[in-house]
């Protein structure tokens, strides 16, 4: 009734690999396998890389416009000079007139006049912070670009010259993070 059953040293629980080739990786194939691996993470990151730089230069652009514009529309918005009417305009500062405009040396900021009290177009001459039309520090919102301003008597055409004109040519520079240059540029003429 009973059966008699031989036992095979080979194929027995305890000696289940004596004898036979153990499944797995040599230590050559694993090396082999993280220098391929290296090669082609360093190849696809160069790939990535840019595109990723690339991708955030429209950001800068917009944000430099945005910078930009606001600043030539509130420059626009100011009066011609500091001897302009600013009670609707009926009178202008000319050699006509009895108030001559600001010699074309002389343009900038009046004498102890800050941001907050820009009332004229070449007020802005020079600024070179971005601020606010109250004067508050607008830096921390445009990280690592900058302004430059310049304001010129001018010809209708846009060229500067160094006499009074009846026209002052505007021009906002804003650089991004990245270099780019954003020239901004408008006329204002003494009506």
């Amino acid at each position: 009734m009973f059966k008699v059953r031989t036992v095979n040293p080979h194929t027995s629980v305890g000696n289940r690999f004596i004898g036979s080739r153990a499944a797995g990786f040599t230590l050559i194939e694993i090396i082999v396998g993280i220098v391929v691996l290296g090669v082609a993470l360093t190849l696809i990151t160069s790939l990535i890389v840019p595109a990723a730089r690339q991708s955030v230069s429209p950001v800068y652009q917009v944000r430099a416009a945005e910078l930009g514009q606001t600043m030539l529309n509130e420059i626009i918005s100011k009066s011609f000079d500091q001897q302009s009417d600013r009670q609707g305009g009926r009178l202008r500062c000319d050699p006509i007139s009895a108030q001559d405009c600001t010699a074309w040396n002389a343009l900038g900021p009046d004498t102890g006049e800050q941001r907050e009290n820009f009332n004229d177009v070449d007020d802005f001459d020079g600024l070179n912070q971005i601020q606010s039309a109250l004067g508050e520090d607008l830096s921390a919102r445009y990280p690592g670009y900058e302004l430059a301003i310049s304001v010129c008597y001018a010809t209708p055409e846009g060229q500067c010259v160094d006499a009074q004109q009846a026209y002052k040519r505007i021009l906002v520079v804003v650089t991004t993070p990245e270099g780019q240059r954003f020239d901004f540029s408008a006329i204002r003429g003494n009506f």
